[in-house]
């Protein structure tokens, strides 16, 4: 059987074999040698980048799918028990290092890794350090539960969603947990059954975090909360809880960075809002005029769905006038030389370019002037129609570079109201 060295084609041609490959085939090549790998990276720079996140969703420790956010979250990989393989062809390979039984993915089934249950986590921690190593830290890892007793051990996590069963083992594990992965950007914890973690410093660091534990005192996590929203939904939160949360917020003792507080009143959280409002100086707004509406992008559910929310009231705080943040600096790009313009704006992918024109008037032109060469290598652009339409250029080998979606289309990623083409519009 005659065989045909990657290495020997040029590099436009190797691109566009990437290009068209399976993500869980391209890590397979990644194993076959460094010098692969690194070609891989180079060659394909532009597709690994618009990986956003990999999403790890386990229950039990020889039970784990793994997806990413390229593919819609359809999962790829999967590990599990060696029972699982038994009607399937097993293969054994060398994968992350480690000597492995495998089934090759098919139609109807991704790549299985067979693992036992005293091996598993120590696979799926394999790979993770795989991943992290081979995408970088450019992409956000994600965990999801799904195991009332069990967490995976995984470090570097940003975004989890975590579900108990188990009381008795449920501050332990988070715990544990919270101590190889802190400091993450989201976290939802859910639980049928109360437990203790009001005065978990590490949960109180996270950047996003929804409660949803009943039978359990959150007034600590309140008190001790230093991250950017915060939402009960299930949890015993008393009306001495929230005055104490809102005198220490009011006189900027705490809760700097806080934007949004919202506690749902039900089971354990039969606040008295009367009593609350008494002790604190509330202020209404004139009903002559229009009330604010403050928006706001948050995570929730078991999908950890982006969606805008709004919120607003007739009544307000007035707090002390805090110190504004420094300016952030800024780079005019026009400063810059026209050969390092040019350079700038050649390594940009097309709908960045797109976007930038929208600008200005004055851009837009400079841009055309920059870009002649390149945009006069653009034979074509394509529009597919249908329930998503699709908008793609002979550029980039008709990769679709924009779509047009739905509303509930947009899971993964914040929506940015941004004004394009003269409309205002909600991109991601």
């Amino acid at each position: 059987m005659k065989t045909m060295k990657l290495s020997r084609f040029p590099s436009v041609v190797q691109t566009e074999i990437f290009s068209s490959m399976e993500l869980i085939d391209i890590i397979f090549l990644s194993f076959c040698s460094k010098k692969i790998k690194e070609r891989i990276e180079s060659t394909i720079k532009s597709r690994l980048d618009k990986i956003i996140s990999i999403t790890y969703t386990s229950s039990g420790p020889e039970y784990a799918t793994i997806s990413s956010s390229n593919t819609d979250d359809k999962e790829f990989m999967k590990l599990v028990s060696r029972g699982e393989g038994r009607n399937r062809p097993i293969v054994r390979m060398n994968l992350f290092g480690i000597d492995v039984d495998c089934c090759m993915a098919t139609r109807n089934h991704p790549f299985f890794i067979l693992c036992n249950q005293q091996d598993g986590e120590q696979m799926l921690q394999t790979i993770h350090n795989y991943f992290r190593q081979f995408f970088g830290s450019s992409i956000e890892y994600h965990l999801k539960n799904r195991c009332s007793n069990y967490i995976p051990r995984l470090e570097n996590i940003k975004n989890t969603t975590l579900y108990f069963g188990i009381e008795e083992a449920a501050a332990q594990l988070l715990d544990g947990y919270l101590t190889l992965s802190p400091s993450q950007e989201y976290i939802a914890v859910f639980s049928s059954g109360g437990f203790e973690y009001e005065r978990n410093l590490k949960l109180a660091q996270t950047n996003v975090l929804d409660i949803v534990i009943s039978g359990s005192r959150a007034g600590g996590l309140l008190k001790n909360f230093t991250g950017r929203q915060l939402f009960i939904s299930d949890g015993i939160v008393t009306d001495d809880d929230v005055i104490q949360f809102l005198d220490n917020w009011m006189s900027n003792q705490t809760h700097q960075n806080l934007e949004y507080l919202k506690i749902n009143r039900g089971r354990g959280t039969d606040l008295n809002p009367e009593k609350i409002m008494r002790n604190i100086d509330m202020k209404r707004f004139d009903l002559n005029q229009k009330v604010p509406v403050y928006r706001y992008d948050r995570r929730s559910g078991w999908d950890i769905e982006w969606k805008i929310e709004e919120f607003s009231s007739p009544s307000f705080i007035k707090t002390p006038l805090q110190e504004a943040s420094p300016p952030r600096n800024s780079i005019k790009i026009s400063k810059f030389s026209c050969l390092i313009q040019r350079e700038i704006l050649s390594n940009m992918e097309l709908v960045d370019l797109l976007m930038m024109a929208s600008c200005s008037q004055k851009f837009h032109r400079n841009m055309k002037l920059l870009m002649r060469s390149r945009f006069d290598k653009i034979f074509t652009i394509t529009y597919e129609s249908g329930i998503s339409p699709f908008i793609s250029s002979s550029s980039s080998g008709d990769e679709p570079f924009m779509s047009i979606n739905r509303i509930f289309d947009f899971i993964g990623r914040p929506r940015i109201s941004m004004n394009l083409l003269g409309m205002d519009l909600q991109v991601r």
